[in-house]
Formats: structure tokens, C-alpha cells, sequence
């Protein structure tokens, strides 16, 4: 695959955004990708890289307050460590 040439541009503006997902380890999302929806994802580690990302998403209707979506972000969060963990052996 080709690098995208105005990367190098924009690079400095993402890893100033990126910074504290990659601290915390996940990021959430609302109504970023699509209109009326929460998201959220975690990073999966193999041997100290991130190599994939557990993630789940639904409608604000029904992850409206803070303690839904704490409720699935911690889930998330969980099931990421849990497969790093079998990942690593």
C-alpha cells in the first residue's frame, strides 16, 4: 500500500488527538461516524504493540446515561485486557 503524501501534513494534529487514547488505552465516540450513536473501543496488546481493538457501538436511545455507557466501556475495556492477556500466554 501507498503512503497517503498528505499525511505527513496532518501527522502532527493526530498525534496531538491520539495521544490520550493511546494513555488510556480506549477512546469513545459520539455521533462521530454516524448520527445518534455511542461508541466505544479498547486496545488489544501483543507483546507491548497494539495489534487489533475490541469495540462496540448502539443508539443513544438506549446508551443515554453515563452509567449504560460506563456499563459497556468497562466491558470493553475488560475484554481487551482478557484477550492481550491470552494473546501474551
Amino acid at each position: 500500500a501507498k503512503a497517503d503524501p498528505d499525511f505527513a501534513r496532518i501527522r502532527p494534529e493526530w498525534e496531538v488527538t491520539l495521544a490520550p487514547v493511546r494513555r488510556q488505552g480506549w477512546a469513545d465516540s459520539w455521533g462521530e461516524v454516524d448520527p445518534g450513536l455511542w461508541g466505544c473501543a479498547a486496545a488489544i496488546h501483543e507483546r507491548g504493540r497494539v495489534v487489533a481493538a475490541l469495540a462496540s457501538a448502539g443508539p443513544l436511545a438506549r446508551l443515554g446515561t453515563e452509567e449504560s455507557r460506563r456499563f459497556v466501556l468497562d466491558r470493553c475495556i475488560q475484554g481487551a485486557k482478557d484477550i492481550s492477556a491470552a494473546l501474551t500466554g
